[in-house]
């Protein structure tokens, strides 16, 4: 155990000392429980313990009582504040100090670009109103939320667009670039993504988008020579480092950041990503509020919205001014949208409500309403496709019933063109709750192989083969492949290699190519984990949940792996486990929301 001469050592380089301690413990002792056997104090030995236990579970602190917050500040390991402890208590939570550090830097960068408005912006913005009335159509029947989005982008250095499948983010988003860069020609525009996936996705979607805006030629191109990039392409990865080439000594020369599928992105990534960030730039987050939170801690997007109790409720101040921008072509903002909230965000967060492409009273719309909210009952009377409003979502007993579906693999294995093969992926996928077990990952990716060989299209054998679907499992910076990335398999007709394929929108022929040697982390992609679908969409997504009741299994889960499917769902599950799943939820602590609700 450790007394007060050690608090430096340990704060300094708690993972060495934790290493060199490991082989004083059985084998089946916990990360956990060594770590809170370095103190002597029996509070804080218990506290820790379980901190680190929350940790693994994706919070970033422990929440304590008054009298457990009380008693933990006569520890010499417990600090107040931004002070150099291994532990800080602030706001009733108990944080490692470094998560804590990230927590604050999070908050204070935000705070910083919202002080940033420019009220050049503002007088900008009013001076375009023939082309704001040209992007964004009129409708005196409901508030323009879209627009109410793009307003209080344009005004501030930071915003949240948030909103399910089919409300509209990226095409808010384009409008959003279109009417910046009417007020700067030489706007710098930076997209982003955790995944290389979801960064093409968002690239493609603004450049469907402003195809069909009657915006100049010129504009078009530069919008369609923007580079999409994940957020650690974006930063500068540091090969054998946590850190970046851009941080606050040297920022990033962007005036615009968008950055997509934020509720992606984990506490650490949230941080650096806001710390290379300057205060004049504007700072978009899009995302969906009810998605999974990321793979590593924190629920930052998620936090983040939560900031404003009544969603699209705005200042007075912003009310008015976007009463202005809209007053003879578009619904005003009323009284009943203006918030008492003092806090920073109060005009930064905007809620898209309304899908362009599901219909929320039947099929996959209705289904998701129901999941998200935990309406258990209703989800148990569901037998899809009995009657019209169920149609499009499907519940099935086993993977038999989906053996037509699986099938469909067909079109990009017969298809010899390899980048119409790679679209041809995005046709169907499965989407497993778990790794092991019969209906796990592992299982349902050798169901699938076993399937496509009895259609006669597929020879699956250990490692690569032809027409394999695979994806990247670990990011490759030599290769220039990202974790997420997938691609498919072919063999050259003069050499007999093997290549792996993937998209790559800034290869000439918008393909990117590597000998299968060289790939040293995949695994084959016929089924995905729901965690690894994020970012993606497919016309058809077949839900495989375990048979048994898992602490994996929440509502935020089934929900992120529904919203996938553009025009099906077959949903594997029982009605036991469908019942516990709704029932679960994501529960991570942290403390931004209170932090930045309760700032003075």
């Amino acid at each position: 155990m450790y007394e007060m001469a050690d608090c430096d050592v340990f704060w300094r380089s708690p993972l060495i000392i934790l290493s060199n301690t490991f082989h004083h413990y059985p084998m089946n002792s916990s990360i956990s429980s060594i770590f809170a056997d370095f103190f002597k104090d029996e509070i804080l030995r218990g506290k820790a313990e379980k901190l680190m236990d929350k940790l693994q579970e994706g919070s970033i602190c422990l929440p304590l009582t008054v009298q457990e917050y009380q008693k933990l500040l006569d520890s010499p390991f417990v600090g107040v504040g931004n002070v150099k402890k291994p532990f800080i208590v602030e706001k009733g939570n108990l944080y490692l100090q470094r998560y804590y550090e990230y927590e604050t830097q999070i908050i204070g960068r935000i705070k910083a670009l919202v002080e940033q408005k420019n009220e050049a912006f503002a007088n900008a913005l009013l001076q375009k109103m023939d082309l704001v009335k040209q992007l964004f159509v009129s409708d005196a029947s409901e508030v323009d939320w879209q627009l109410v989005a793009a307003v209080s982008a344009v005004i501030n250095n930071f915003s949240i667009i948030s909103g399910g499948p089919g409300t509209g983010k990226t095409t808010t988003v384009s409008k959003i670039i279109v009417l910046l860069n009417s007020i700067n020609p030489e706007l710098k525009v930076a997209l982003a993504a955790p995944t290389g996936k979801a960064a093409m996705r968002m690239k493609e979607s603004i450049a469907n988008s402003v195809a069909n805006m009657a915006i100049d030629l010129s504009l078009k191109e530069k919008l369609s020579a923007i580079v999409p990039l994940t957020i650690h392409r974006l930063l500068g990865y540091v090969k054998d480092s946590p850190y970046f080439r851009h941080n606050a000594t040297n920022p990033l020369d962007y005036d615009l950041l968008i950055i997509d599928e934020a509720s992606m992105i984990d506490v650490p990534q949230m941080a650096k990503l806001l710390d290379a960030t300057r205060d004049s730039s504007k700072l978009i987050l899009l995302g969906d509020k009810n998605q999974l939170a990321s793979v590593e801690a924190g629920s930052v997007f998620s936090d983040l919205c939560e900031t404003v109790q009544i969603a699209n409720t705005f200042s007075s101040d912003f009310i008015h001014f976007f009463n202005k921008i809209v007053s003879v072509f578009n619904t005003q903002l009323n009284q009943t949208q203006q918030t008492n909230e003092k806090h920073f965000l109060n005009t930064s967060i905007v809620e898209l409500q309304r899908s362009r492409r599901f219909d929320a009273t039947k099929g996959i719309g209705l289904f998701s309403k129901y999941v998200i909210e935990g309406n258990s009952e209703q989800l148990q009377h569901w037998q899809g496709g009995k009657v019209a409003e169920q149609e499009g979502v499907d519940i099935c007993n086993g993977l038999p019933q989906v053996k037509d579906e699986i099938k469909e693999y067909r079109h990009y294995i017969l298809e010899p063109d390899i980048k119409k093969a790679l679209s041809l992926t995005q046709k169907l996928r499965l989407l497993c709750a778990t790794k092991e077990g019969e209906f796990g990952l592992y299982q349902c990716n050798k169901y699938a192989e076993m399937v496509l060989k009895e259609a006669g299209v597929l020879q699956p054998k250990p490692g690569f083969y032809e027409n394999q679907l695979i994806m990247v499992s670990a990011n490759d910076y030599t290769l220039n492949l990202f974790n997420g990335d997938v691609g498919i398999v072919r063999r050259d007709a003069n050499t007999q290699t093997l290549y792996a394929y993937f998209e790559d929108a800034n290869a000439e022929n918008g393909l990117k190519f590597v000998p299968t040697i060289y790939l040293k982390n995949f695994e084959t992609a016929f089924a995905m984990t729901i965690h690894k679908s994020q970012g993606s969409e497919f016309d058809t997504v077949i839900v495989v949940l375990p048979q048994r009741e898992n602490l994996v299994l929440t509502r935020e889960l089934l929900y992120t792996a529904v919203t996938r499917a553009k025009k099906k769902v077959k949903l594997i599950a029982n009605k036991t486990v469908l019942n516990h799943t709704v029932k679960g939820q994501v529960q991570r602590s942290s403390g931004i929301t209170k932090r930045i609700v309760e700032w003075l």
